[in-house]
């Protein structure tokens, strides 16, 4: 993804930035870009999505939408199908799917 095709901070975090293998702990909304509709969130700080930044734990456009983000920031992030899940169906995202997601980080670990 580009880096043209990231969105712009929603809320501009005052906290670090993580590098590249850094655990990340985030909070999130995933919708389906063509009608809207929720597929996915976490939004309980007491047990937010963590991942190791960088190394595909979650679907690459993801992973890479938050890179650059700095603790306390809100992003929204827009993924291309080829950087989502693909020609795959996976739970209730269709096959070639653009998804959106807005997502907070929470903090590093």
């Amino acid at each position: 993804m580009p880096a043209d095709d990231l969105q712009p901070d929603t809320i501009l975090g005052l906290g670090p930035t993580p590098t590249l293998g850094r655990t990340v702990k985030v909070l999130y909304e995933g919708v389906l870009a063509a009608t809207g509709e929720v597929f996915d969130k976490r939004q309980n700080k007491r047990s937010p999505l963590s991942f190791r930044l960088g190394l595909r734990q979650v679907v690459p456009g993801f992973d890479k939408g938050v890179q650059g983000m700095r603790v306390g920031g809100c992003r929204e992030i827009r993924v291309p199908a080829s950087m989502g899940y693909g020609s795959k169906k996976a739970g209730p995202i269709p096959p070639d799917s653009d998804l959106i997601f807005t997502v907070e980080l929470l903090k590093l670990a």
